[in-house]
């Protein structure tokens, strides 16, 4: 079967199929041609034409608008569409999310090109999609060929970080906080650590323990929408504490910070 729209002298091919075709995208009003091409006997036959609501989901042109996160897709198959948020890269996954044997396919239009697509070994599906440029709409079209069941799956995508510098210390001066220093582009808290250097952190509060050059690092490790960062450093010197003895017996002694 083959079906037709537009005028009769210029008809455009809108599906064809062996056993039977369903149409989604039809407009109210709109005509449709329908040509059946007998395979193997001239005879007269009987077939079946019907209508049907399109519910929200059921084809690219009345896709569900998702969210970062979790989403849930209540029918296979199932479509949503997403709309980049900000520049950098996008997972769309059902692993850890769903026990359903899931595949997905992601498209750069409603009837665009196929972008990704992956039918993953544990039944549950994964395409990550790089470099993507805020604005970017992506339709998402989940199918599962053994149930309808809803399931869960999830949108996340990548954070940047940002780290101010930090300002040169001399040893012996008191511990500080620098938080508020470095952020992500999620907005989300980030975490502190000393990559190498003489200093120790408690939380953000940095203390200086020697001389030397501080290597401070800040990252955040992702969630549900969010990706995990790529670690930013910050580098700062401490100079030696300039130490005037006058009147008094020298011998060894390991400056404390303080005397």
């Amino acid at each position: 079967v083959e079906v037709l729209t537009g005028n009769c002298d210029a008809l455009e091919t809108h599906g064809s199929d062996e056993n039977g075709l369903s149409i989604y995208d039809l407009d109210p009003g709109e005509t449709v041609f329908i040509r059946w091409y007998p395979q193997e006997s001239d005879s007269g036959f009987d077939w079946i034409l019907s209508f049907d609501n399109i519910e929200a989901g059921d084809n690219c042109s009345v896709a569900v608008t998702a969210a970062l996160g979790v989403n849930t897709s209540t029918k296979t198959p199932y479509w949503a569409k997403f709309t980049v948020p900000s520049d950098g890269n996008v997972i769309i996954s059902s692993v850890g999310l769903t026990s359903l044997p899931t595949y997905l396919r992601v498209y750069d239009a409603c009837g665009g090109n196929l972008i990704g697509s992956n039918y993953f070994n544990d039944y549950q599906s994964q395409v990550e999609l790089n470099e993507l440029t805020a604005g970017t709409e992506l339709f998402i079209e989940w199918a599962d060929y053994y149930s309808s069941d809803s399931f869960d799956w999830s949108i996340k995508i990548s954070q940047a970080m940002a780290f101010e510098p930090l300002a040169n210390k001399t040893y012996g001066d008191s511990d500080f906080d620098i938080s508020g220093a470095a952020s992500s582009s999620s907005g989300l808290s980030v975490t502190y650590s000393v990559a190498r250097g003489p200093a120790s952190l408690d939380g953000t509060i940095l203390t200086l323990t020697g001389a030397g050059e501080v290597v401070n690092e800040a990252t955040h490790s992702g969630n549900d929408s969010y990706l995990p960062a790529e670690p930013v450093q910050q580098t700062f010197t401490v100079a030696p504490k300039t130490i005037t003895a006058s009147n008094v017996i020298v011998s060894n002694k390991v400056y404390d910070g303080t005397t």
